[in-house]
């Protein structure tokens, strides 16, 4: 995303979800509720969430286009990449992530490819 319209963390009990809109892409990452613990000092604090392994730790992107929508994502065995929180205080949470991703339409064989993605004290509510 190159310029976000919005941008939003959600927690409940277990999961945190972060989303981030603009007028024609959409970013989500979900992965468990990090610890309050994480130290924006201390590199050996932060978490790390291991992406196209679980069903709970997920990458999602979307993009619509005059043809229509595109939507791509990880799964168990589809794609892969990694959220790493490096802070969170139960009020705002950073990090950064990559992800390849791929197209949720069972005819295409694309992939979507984040490289390098940075997310920096987005409120959580």
């Amino acid at each position: 995303l190159t310029t976000s319209v919005s941008v939003k963390a959600s927690k409940d009990n277990t999961k945190m979800s972060i989303q981030a809109l603009t007028l024609t892409e959409v970013v989500r990452l979900d992965f468990p509720l990090p610890p309050l613990n994480i130290n924006p000092l201390k590199k050996d604090t932060f978490i790390t969430y291991d992406l196209g392994t679980s069903t709970n730790r997920t990458a999602f992107y979307s993009i619509t286009t005059l043809d229509g929508t595109n939507e791509f994502k990880t799964a168990i065995g589809v794609g892969d990449g990694q959220i790493v929180v490096s802070q969170y205080d139960g009020l705002t949470i950073s990090g950064t992530f990559r992800f390849n991703a791929e197209s949720t339409d069972p005819d295409s064989d694309e992939t979507v490819n984040v490289q390098s993605g940075t997310f920096y004290k987005v409120p959580v509510y």
